[in-house]
């Protein structure tokens, strides 16, 4: 009775219903029966020998004897049934799956038949299976399992069509079973219906509370529709039902879930709006910690594809500095880096203006991935912050190519029917050729593209904002203002828009609202480059500033001085409740000067003079006026006090007026300040003594600007001498800009004056009238450039006429006669902080019919400190 004894134990843990134990008596009797009636004489010891150690747990030992009998006796069937069941129960479904083929299995009892059909099932052998599981359901037709299992098979062959039929037949009588419902769920999944799965394992569930397989297909299924958290925290109730790898990729795709929802949907309120990255990059470094502590198959892959996930999350947490601490301890180690975590190192490294190391890492993406469009936007701007600014403008045309205008949809509701929707990655591409033509001064191009743009797709914030920025770079700030507010009443989160708005409330000098705007953006994006560029820009502007002018030079001649030199400096306060400045402004002046012969020896006689001015001033800037004033003290030939104001009022984005006064001017020149009037020489001095006259002046001044390459200027200014002398200067230029691009812009100045005295009397230059034209060619080369820091050298030809009606002293006249000069300069500019002027010119002017050639250097430096 072992035989029977060990059939009882197998049927009975097979079956799990009411009636297992009668069921499985009956069954075992009769197999027993039929087993010793078959058996051949002299074999029953082995045989029984061989089953008593299989139930013993030794079936690795029992085997080769079942094998030996079955192969000595094929006509005693059991023996070869048994061995099929034995190796059922020692896990050898290959072996199983061979037998059954070498065999006749039709009269096999159903034990045996089951463990051939769910060995075959295992090893992919479904058509074997498929046979097997209807022989059963042949035989036993009132059996769920066995329709339950022939369905399986046939999901297992995508036949979907016959399991579908064959579930619907069962699900009137067993719509509630638990079988049923889950073998409905794998064909769910099957078909890509995953939440309908979901929705089967939860029935499920309902009805048998910590069910193994409904856990685990609920889990999964969750899985495939990216519901990664619920199926974590579905799987952490129920750990004991996961592997090792199982629980493994659990957490890995959770922590790359966490990583995607931060990156594209951040939270409403900005502060939380790096809670998922947050969550992630802490997860990430948990899943570090736990490959630690357990052994996975490959342990090395899941490390690796943490550190990937670790590159984006930090890369979205603006943490760049440790994003290339990472991908520099990856390639030291030689591992293959996927592409979206070298676009996460690249990113990090265009942020910390390490352009080149970006161009590459994008570069090298685009030869894996050529159709990457966010590797191949990002290279434009690597590009360009590189200064490889053709390369950068070809990129971003072929992509704007590339791009359709329109995607088209099908439309879920409709049979094959297809809408389109606007295409934004083409938006992305055209918007960039915007930017790089801004950013390389062709922004009357820049101007027409993002025009059409507007046309196309007015309420676009994007559009709006580059459209924006344009404006401003034209010197429309006006303009770009209602533009910003307008697009930020449609995204009023947009933070580009944000930003410009900023920069441009600081042009039109509404300095509280600029303030408001900025200080909340850096609370709450102080990660963002233009965000902190901003800012800084805010605490510059509320910084001291230094300004120092200096020139010198000397002449052949001696009508405006043959030696001279000047200093001029203003030392501005920080701002004063926003609009205000105080300053000090200190002037001086010095110059070598003809001063009449000598009475005795009539030798030329030369004197040096000087002038000093020290003021203290006030500063007023609001919206469309600036207001300056300044009490001043000058020591020259004679010590005077003086006051010296001016206005300038902004209309619009075009035209702007200004005028200014000063009771004691220093604009009528250092010889006659110094020696502007000769009096009779001293008791006992052959030499003259001078006594520099005064003038009171007036200057009004009227521009048009019609944009960065055009503008007008007209101006008219009036002195008031103290000898009695009255003269008006009248000037008009026209500054044209015919090239502007990255590099070299050439521009023109167009200068036309005249000026006019009422005497002609006096020991300085003061001709009875005079005018003027010149051309100048201003030529402008962008020598080098590094994010803030720019070196430009200018190169200046000016050629012109210049008439004179009479000499100071005669009454003869003049004809035209050319004067021209050449100028060279350096200009450094760093970090919106400094700047730095210096050059020198050759000039060959005419004085009274004489002509001069002069040279003159200059060097200023304006600091905010």
């Amino acid at each position: 009775m072992s035989l029977y004894c060990h059939i009882q134990y197998w049927i009975g843990s097979l079956f799990k219903t009411a009636f297992r134990s009668h069921l499985c008596s009956l069954i075992c009797i009769f197999f027993a029966q039929s087993v010793y009636a078959a058996a051949p004489d002299g074999v029953d010891h082995r045989y029984q020998e061989a089953i008593r150690i299989a139930r013993e747990g030794k079936a690795e030992q029992a085997l080769p004897i079942l094998a030996e009998l079955a192969e000595q006796f094929p006509q005693t069937k059991h023996y070869q049934h048994d061995y099929i069941l034995v190796l059922f129960w020692a896990g050898k479904e290959a072996e199983i799956v061979e037998q059954a083929n070498r065999c006749d299995i039709n009269d096999a009892p159903l034990y045996v038949l089951e463990s051939v059909a769910h060995a075959a099932r295992n090893q992919q052998q479904f058509g074997l299976a498929e046979r097997t599981f209807r022989l059963m359901a042949r035989r036993d037709p009132a059996n769920l399992s066995y329709r339950l299992g022939l369905a399986r098979v046939l999901i297992d062959q995508r036949k979907l069509l016959p399991a579908q039929e064959l579930l619907q037949s069962l699900a009137k009588q067993y719509y509630q079973h638990a079988d049923f419902l889950l073998v409905k769920a794998y064909l769910k999944e099957t078909e890509g219906d995953f939440l309908a799965a979901a929705s089967l394992y939860q029935t499920v569930l309902q009805r048998r509370p910590g069910h193994k397989a409904a856990i685990r297909g609920l889990v999964f299924a969750m899985s495939r529709v990216k519901a990664f958290e619920l199926a974590y925290r579905n799987a952490e109730q129920h750990r004991q039902f996961f592997s090792e790898e199982e629980w493994g990729r659990l957490r890995w795709d959770l922590a790359a879930a966490w990583v995607r929802w931060g990156e594209i949907y951040p939270s409403e309120e900005e502060a939380l709006r790096f809670r998922e990255i947050d969550k992630a990059i802490g997860l990430i470094e948990d899943n570090l910690a736990y490959l630690d502590r357990v052994t996975l198959r490959d342990s090395s892959f899941w490390r690796s594809r943490a550190r990937f996930d670790m590159m984006v999350a930090l890369r979205d947490r603006k943490r760049m500095e440790d994003v290339v601490e990472l991908h520099r301890i990856l390639r030291e180690e030689q591992v293959e880096i996927p592409a979206y975590a070298t676009i996460a190192a690249a990113d990090a490294f265009l942020y910390l203006q390490q352009p080149e190391q970006a161009r590459d890492l994008y570069l090298r993406v685009l030869e894996k991935m050529p159709g990457n469009h966010n590797a191949g936007q990002s290279l434009v701007f690597a590009y360009l912050e590189a200064e490889q600014l053709d390369a950068a403008e070809r990129l971003a045309e072929q992509l704007a190519k590339q791009q359709p205008d329109k995607i088209w949809y099908k439309h879920p509701k409709g049979m094959g029917l297809l809408y389109p929707e606007g295409n934004h990655q083409k938006t992305e591409a055209e918007l960039a050729t915007v930017m790089i033509a801004n950013f390389t001064d062709r922004l009357e191009e820049a101007y027409q593209k993002i025009q059409n743009l507007y046309q196309n797709a007015s309420f676009n914030a994007d559009i709006r904002d580059v459209r924006a920025h344009t404006l401003y770079y034209r010197g429309w700030p006006r303009q770009a203002r209602e533009q910003y507010i307008a697009a930020l009443n449609i995204a009023p989160k947009h933070l580009g828009l944000r930003t410009g708005l900023s920069e441009t409330l600081h042009e039109l000098r509404e300095y509280p609202q600029e303030e408001a705007n900025t200080l909340s953006l850096y609370a709450l994006y102080p990660e963002e480059k233009n965000v902190q560029r901003q800012k800084r820009l805010w605490d510059i502007h509320n910084e001291r500033e230094l300004q120092i002018f200096s020139d010198g030079g000397f002449s052949t001649g001696s009508a405006q001085g043959s030696e001279s030199i000047v200093l001029d400096s203003f030392l501005y306060s920080q701002p004063l409740d926003y609009h205000y400045r105080l300053f000090s402004h200190v002037r001086w002046m010095t110059g070598k000067f003809g001063a009449g012969e000598d009475t005795q020896t009539g030798q030329n006689l030369s004197t040096r003079g000087y002038y000093r001015r020290y003021g203290l001033g006030l500063e007023y800037a609001i919206p469309d006026l600036l207001a300056i004033g300044e009490l001043h003290y000058d020591n020259f030939a004679r010590s005077t006090v003086g006051f010296w104001g001016s206005l300038n009022y902004q209309f619009d984005d075009h035209w702007s007026a200004a005028i200014a006064f000063d009771t004691r001017s220093d604009e009528i020149g250092l010889r006659a300040l110094s020696v502007g009037r000769l009096s009779p020489p001293q008791a006992g001095s052959t030499r003259p003594t001078t006594d520099g006259v005064t003038a009171y002046s007036v200057k009004a001044m009227t521009s048009y600007r019609v944009h960065e390459s055009r503008r007008f200027d007209l101006a008219y200014q009036f002195f008031d001498y103290s000898d009695g002398n009255v003269s008006g200067v009248l000037s008009a230029t026209w500054f044209e800009r015919w090239i502007s691009g990255p590099r070299y812009k050439l521009a023109t100045y167009l200068n036309l004056g005249s000026t006019f005295h009422s005497r002609m009397d006096g020991n300085y230059y003061h001709p009875k009238n005079d005018f003027g034209s010149s051309l100048t060619l201003d030529n402008d080369l962008l020598t080098y450039r590094f994010y803030d820091l720019s070196f430009h050298q200018r190169l200046a030809f000016t050629i012109g006429q210049y008439w004179q009606k009479e000499k100071m002293t005669t009454a003869n006249r003049y004809h035209w006669d050319p004067v021209g000069s050449i100028q060279y300069e350096h200009r450094w500019k760093a970090r919106d902080r400094y700047e730095l002027v210096y050059g020198g010119i050759r000039g060959y002017p005419i004085y009274d019919g004489n002509r001069e050639e002069t040279w003159r250097f200059y060097l200023n430096l304006n600091v905010r400190f």
